[in-house]
């Protein structure tokens, strides 16, 4: 063999374990974290969203030790893209990350839960582009786009005068449109069970909440042409209902269900312990007076 044919061959290798052994697997494993990640974090952002205190206030508590871990653990990582391309943004933001989990929390500690819900809808954006610039695919990307042109056109109603014009039925049409387009892409969308942990079960019930939220998007549209707008406003409500349903499918909310519900279980034993008891003379007292009566 010759000098040349040895070296294109220990080129070649060594360009399938750099790409093959050491891309892949990182990816993956990036993937995993942010499972675990979204797991705690779709909580929080449901009630900071629901504006739920008590409930955002746990979701705050699980949440950042899980983001501590996953910045701690990848915050330095160099990872490439394309044709050896090093992710020129991934310690920036990282770094804003920080930042808007910090005011977060702040703000969820002053009671102030929409100011956190929108540091948190960031998190979720910066996450999304990550992955996006990095080539990895998460079913959950695809999900989120369509709570934009929900709530446009829920935003839009409201402003509409008396009538409808011919520009205002242009814009919700369009946007309408825009919603079932990307549901679209949510149901060529493969879910990875194994990455998600789902069990069959789960899985079965996901598949027909998302087909269910294809129908209630369609009923937005046959909603518009009646040009009415409580049957309208109906319809978009319905469709944003059920897209939260599906998105919190993703998140683990059952630690925090749990503690709520025993804290009022506690609360509940304190107030009945916290009433005064009646004494047996109090009982005499009362059985005396029935029989005067």
């Amino acid at each position: 063999m010759s000098m040349n044919n040895r070296f294109l061959i220990c080129l070649v290798l060594t360009l399938t374990t750099l790409l093959g052994c050491g891309t892949q697997p990182i990816k993956q494993e990036l993937l995993e974290a942010m499972v675990r990640f979204d797991q705690v974090y779709i909580p929080a952002f449901y009630f900071t969203g629901a504006q739920k205190q008590r409930g955002a206030e746990i979701a705050m508590e699980r949440l950042k030790p899980e983001w501590e871990n996953l910045n701690a653990k990848y915050f330095g990582l160099e990872i490439k893209y394309g044709v050896n391309i090093t992710d020129k943004f991934w310690k920036e933001d990282f770094r804003k990350m920080q930042t808007l989990i910090s005011s977060a929390e702040d703000s969820i500690k002053t009671a102030k839960l929409a100011e956190a819900h929108e540091n948190l809808e960031e998190i979720r954006q910066i996450m999304g582009e990550i992955r996006h610039r990095n080539g990895m695919p998460y079913a959950l990307d695809n999900l989120v786009v369509l709570e934009q042109p929900l709530a446009k056109i829920a935003g839009l109603l409201p402003r509409i005068k008396e009538k409808f014009s011919d520009k205002d039925y242009a814009r919700l049409r369009s946007l309408s449109q825009q919603a079932q387009e990307t549901w679209k892409k949510v149901m060529s969308t493969k879910v990875e069970a194994a990455l998600f942990s789902f069990e069959p079960a789960k899985l079965a019930a996901l598949e027909e909440r998302i087909k269910q939220e294809q129908k209630n998007l369609l009923q937005i549209d046959g909603a518009l042409y009646s040009k009415d707008r409580a049957q309208i406003s109906a319809a978009v409500e319905q469709a944003e209902s059920e897209f939260m349903q599906i998105y919190r499918a993703f998140g683990d909310f059952k630690p925090i269900l749990e503690k709520i519900k025993e804290e009022d279980k506690k609360f509940m034993r304190v107030e009945e312990n916290s009433k005064p008891r009646k004494t047996l003379s109090d009982k005499k007292g009362v059985k005396k007076k029935t029989l005067k009566r």
